[in-house]
Parts: C-alpha cells; structure tokens; sequence
C-alpha cells in the first residue's frame, strides 16, 4: 500500500508548484519590469541635507549621479464628464526599491494628446517642465538626503525659453545619433539646451508620429516606447506650490511683475537636472507604486 503524503510535504510542493508558476510567467512576460537605458546627472545645493551635512551650496552645486537603471511607467485615465484625458506617469530610479528607499525621478504628463500633437507637427521643440506646465518632474532624495522628506522640482523661467528652438532635421539628427547608455558629465553642458532650459524633448512617443494626425482618443499604453532627453531647472516644490518669490535669485517667481521683492522665501535647495531614457512604459510593482 502507497504511504499518503504528509502535510508538509503537500505543503512544499504546493509553494514549489506556485514558484513555478510565477517564474513561468515572469519568462512569458517577455520584458522584466524596470527595464531600459538612460542617465540622471546634475548639479544641485540642498541645504540641511541630512540634518548633519549640507549637499553642496548655492555658491558650489555638488555633482550628482542617480545611477538611473529602474524605468516605470503608468497610463492614468483622467475621467471628467465631457472630456476624459489621457495621462502618462514616468518614474526613472536606481534599482528597484520603494519609492521612499530610493533616489528617483517622477515625470508627470498632464495630457498625452497635446505632448503627441506637438511632437507630429513639423516644428517640434519640446514641452516646457514646470508646476504650471502641462509636463511636470520632480526629485525626491531619499538616499542622497535620508532625513529630507520634500522634493526638488523642475521650474519655467519667465526671463529664458523653456525649450531650445530646433527644426526637424536638427532635431532628427540629434535623436538617431542618441546613445541613451552613454555616460554624462553632471557639470558640462547639453545641448541643445541652454543653461536655463526646462524642457523634455521625446525621439519616440508610442504610436505618435511626424507629419500625421493625432487621434482625439491618442493614449500612451503599456508596451509603448518611450525615449527622450532633458534639461530641468530645479528649486523647492514647497515653493512652487505657494507660488513664493524666491530672495536673490534674480527671477519674478510670483508673477507679479517685480524681482526679488524684499517679502521672500529663501531658498535651501536648487540646481539643475539632466539626462535620457529609452524603455518600454511597464507598470511597477506593488512596493513601487507612484507617489
């Protein structure tokens, strides 16, 4: 007469048969989540960065790498009652952590139909990234500045362009030529972009193409790719979000006409940000939800 399998034993292969399983579907899933290429470097100050220590100063931003080799994206449906609008959050980090155990680039795009229109027209130079923009990114620095919980975010300067003017066979040219793996210098220059630049320019936009007509229902969906390249201007979230004047920074932040007004917010952080990426829009998983 055959033994009966213990309970335990049972138990074993039944965790051994849902491994299985679950390696199945990671090889059937074709492309790991968190897959590409690109780079993050800057220069930036953050003052009190880890209650100890500042990052740099305003008179020497220090150099800045992510090491950026986690690529996330999810497609957000805004649901309004006339007119739904198709979102896209991208999150470019390194290594796959929480999002409170990383340092990690959060891009948000309002409405992906105005960001596909511009880039099929024939004079296409890039969306403006700013908290009043339809493109919006932010820095959040949880290795870099453990004990610093706010963020850096990319800011439109009234007194410059926000994006460089190119036309399409510059802009062509530039895209081929992109090696979005290629190691970046946090100091030197990136052009197109002038030093005052904050902008986002995509090379491929999912199904968004040249000289074509973008569907009113135009959506980024899983699977699509996504490649680009920027240049953000970054100061204190908190101050964009009270529209603050920023003392002695030689910008009229609160849009009011004057510059650096006597009633201002200091500034403890700012600098710039820059970098590529290359990757197929794939949802994170559950530790890694978008903030």
């Amino acid at each position: 007469m055959a033994s009966v399998p213990s309970t335990q034993v049972l138990r074993r292969r039944s965790v051994l048969g849902l491994a299985v399983l679950l390696l199945l579907a990671l090889l059937a899933s074709g492309c790991p989540t968190g897959d590409g290429e690109g780079e993050v470097v800057g220069t930036f100050f953050l003052l009190s960065c880890d209650d100890a220590y500042d990052y740099g100063s305003r008179d020497t931003p220090a150099h800045y790498n992510m090491e950026a080799n986690f690529f996330v994206g999810e497609p957000v449906i805004d649901e309004r009652e006339s007119n739904p609008v198709n979102r896209l959050d991208l999150r470019i980090q390194r290594g796959g952590n929480n999002i409170e155990d990383v340092d990690s680039l959060y891009i948000q795009i309002a409405d992906v139909r105005s960001v596909a229109e511009s880039f099929s027209g024939t004079a296409y130079e890039g969306s403006p990234v700013g908290e009043r923009w339809n493109v919006r990114a932010s820095l959040s620095l949880y290795v870099t500045c453990p004990t610093y919980y706010g963020r850096l975010a990319a800011t439109v300067s009234p007194a410059s362009p926000a994006c460089p003017a190119l036309d399409a066979a510059t802009l062509d040219a530039l895209c081929e030529t992109m090696d979005y793996d290629e190691p970046m210098d946090p100091a030197a220059a990136f052009p197109p972009f002038g030093p005052e630049s904050s902008c986002l320019i995509f090379c491929r936009f999912g199904e968004a193409e040249r000289g074509t007509t973008v569907p009113h229902d135009f959506a980024i969906s899983f699977g699509d790719v996504v490649q680009g390249f920027f240049h953000l201007n970054l100061v204190e979230q908190r101050l964009l979000t009270q529209q603050a004047e920023i003392c002695g920074d030689g910008k009229d932040n609160d849009g009011d006409g004057d510059i650096d007004e006597t009633d201002c917010e200091v500034s403890t952080g700012g600098g710039r940000l820059m970098g590529r990426f290359n990757f197929e829009v794939r949802r994170g998983q559950v530790a890694q939800e978008f903030p």
